[in-house]
């Protein structure tokens, strides 16, 4: 079992080849878990890490997606005029920001993000509240910047 340490948790996701849990804390960054497989412990488990560091005003993470083959930790988030991927290369290490890259999304409407990876074609799927649904070929090399436009 996994403690309760405040926050608000969302967004698990399992890097199996690793054995480490990332669980998004909305306010607050990434809990990181290692040796996922025991956590289940009487009294739970603290994280090992949390990545974390000076997000802004109004931070909050609204997904998050790993991929095992090629440590990488992909982190949607938003602030009340932002929203972005960050990307931690290294992920089973990463502890702090900034990350090694961040994608801007420029959106029509912000709020809800949902993420996707299918890490065997490297290929980033993301989801707005605008019901649109893009994706990002080669996602563990993406630029900087890309833009959603239209429907």
């Amino acid at each position: 079992m996994l403690p309760t340490l405040g926050g608000n948790f969302n967004s698990p996701s399992l890097d199996s080849t690793r054995d480490i849990l990332y669980v998004g804390d909305a306010p607050k960054g990434v809990r990181v878990y290692d040796n996922a497989t025991t956590a289940n412990q009487p009294g739970g488990v603290p994280p090992s890490r949390t990545i974390s560091g000076n997000f802004g005003e109004s931070f909050s993470i609204r997904d998050i997606a790993v991929d095992p083959i090629k440590d990488i930790l992909y982190v949607a988030v938003t602030t009340l005029s932002s929203m972005s991927i960050f990307v931690f290369e290294s992920a089973s290490t990463a502890s702090i920001l900034p990350p090694n890259r961040t994608i801007s999304v420029t959106p029509s409407t912000f709020g809800t993000m949902g993420l996707f990876l299918d890490a065997a074609h490297d290929r980033l799927y993301f989801a707005d509240s605008d019901s649109n649904v893009f994706i990002l070929e080669n996602a563990s090399t993406k630029l900087d910047r890309w833009c959603l436009t239209g429907h």
